[in-house]
C-alpha cells in the first residue's frame, strides 16, 4: 500500500496534468502544505522527467508543466523585458531565424526566451549556422524555412514514366535525393546537402586560408597563468572561480574603479579566435548573473565580433592576453 509521501506526490502530478502551467504556491494550497514542501515535490518530480519546469518566472518562480501544455507558457509573458516580448512576437510571426542576420539585442534576447526558441545548426558543406526556431513549429516546417534560408533547393519530384518503363521508373523512384539528414534530433543539429553554387565558391578559399594563420594556442597551465598575471597587473581580485570547459574558465571579480570595488563576471576563452557568438554568450551569462562581463581571450577577434563590439550591446569589456 503507497505511503502518505507518495500518495502526495502522486496528487501532485495529477494536479500539474489537470491545471498545468503551474506555481509552488497553488499546488500548496490543493495540497495542505507549505510553499516550501510544494516546491520540493515539484522539483523531484521535475529531476524524474515527470514534469517540466520553464525559464520563464511568475513572481520570481518557474512554472511546472507536462508536455502538452507548451503553449499555455505564452500566457506567462509579464516578466519578459521588453526587447525579450518584442523578440518573442517577432520568432512567432517568422517562425525561423538566422542568428548571424539579426542584430545584437535580438540576438542576446533568443538566448533568454529558452522556453520558446530553440536553437538549431545547420551544417552545410562544412559551414555552420546558427537558426532559431519558434519552439510550437513542427521539425518539418523548420526544415523547410532553413532550406529557403539558405538557398538550399529542393529536388524535383520524379516523374513517372509509361508502364514500358516500369524498371526505369523504379530506379528514379528509388534514388536518394538531397535532403536534411535526419540523423540527430532536429532541435541538436540538421545537414544540408547544397548544390555547388558561386557563393559556396567564394567561401572555400576563406576556409583553405583559415589553417594558414595557426595562432598559437595556450595550455591549460600557460593559460591559467596568463589570467593571473593579468589579475595581478591590474589590482583585480578574484571572488571564486568555476572551469567551465578545457578551453574556458569562469570567475567572479572586483575591478578596481574611481568610486570603489565594482564586481564582474569574467570569461578566459583560450580559442584561437572570438567569435560573435562567444561574445553574445557572454552577454548573456552577465545578464543571467546580473553583472557587467569582462571577457578575456587568447584569439584574434573576427570580423563579426569587432562589428557587435562596435554597436552599443550591453555591459562588456574584452581584453587580449
Amino acid at each position: 500500500m503507497p505511503h502518505q509521501g507518495q500518495l502526495i506526490t502522486d496528487r501532485v502530478r495529477q494536479l500539474v496534468r489537470m491545471r498545468g502551467p503551474v506555481i509552488p504556491s497553488q499546488i500548496s494550497k490543493e495540497i495542505g502544505t507549505n510553499i516550501l514542501m510544494a516546491s520540493a515535490i515539484l522539483s523531484e518530480l521535475t529531476s524524474s522527467s515527470d514534469v517540466k519546469i520553464s525559464s520563464v518566472k511568475v513572481g520570481g518562480s518557474p512554472l511546472y508543466y507536462v508536455a502538452g501544455q507548451e503553449a499555455k507558457l505564452q500566457n506567462y509573458l509579464t516578466g519578459l523585458h521588453p526587447k525579450e516580448k518584442e523578440t518573442f512576437e517577432y520568432l512567432r510571426t517568422k517562425g525561423v531565424l538566422q542568428d548571424n542576420a539579426l542584430e545584437p539585442a535580438i540576438r542576446v534576447a533568443l538566448r533568454q526566451l529558452k522556453d520558446f526558441a530553440r536553437p538549431i545548426e545547420a551544417n552545410a558543406n562544412g559551414d555552420v549556422t546558427l537558426f532559431w526556431k519558434w519552439y510550437l513549429l513542427s521539425n518539418e516546417v523548420a526544415e523547410l524555412a532553413i532550406k529557403k534560408l539558405m538557398g538550399v533547393e529542393e529536388p524535383p519530384a520524379p516523374v513517372l514514366q509509361p508502364p514500358l518503363q516500369q524498371s526505369t521508373t523504379t530506379a528514379k523512384l528509388e534514388a536518394p535525393a538531397p535532403s536534411i539528414s535526419q540523423q540527430q534530433p532536429l532541435s541538436q543539429s540538421i545537414q544540408l546537402q547544397t548544390q555547388p553554387s558561386t557563393k559556396t565558391e567564394i567561401k572555400n578559399p576563406q576556409q583553405q586560408k583559415t589553417p594558414r594563420r595557426k595562432p598559437t594556442m595556450a595550455t591549460p597551465a600557460e593559460f591559467s597563468k596568463f589570467i593571473y598575471d593579468f589579475f595581478t597587473n591590474n589590482n583585480i581580485e578574484t571572488v571564486s572561480e568555476n572551469l567551465a570547459k578545457k578551453t574556458e574558465t569562469e570567475h567572479v571579480v572586483l575591478l578596481p574603479s574611481p568610486v570603489g570595488k565594482l564586481k564582474y563576471y569574467c570569461i578566459s576563452k583560450n580559442k584561437k579566435t572570438c567569435t560573435d557568438t562567444d561574445i553574445s554568450s557572454a552577454l548573456v551569462q552577465g545578464q543571467l548573473k546580473k553583472l557587467p562581463v569582462l571577457l578575456l581571450t587568447k584569439g584574434e577577434l573576427t570580423k563579426k565580433a569587432q562589428e557587435l563590439l562596435s554597436q552599443e550591446i550591453g555591459s562588456i569589456v574584452v581584453r587580449k592576453i
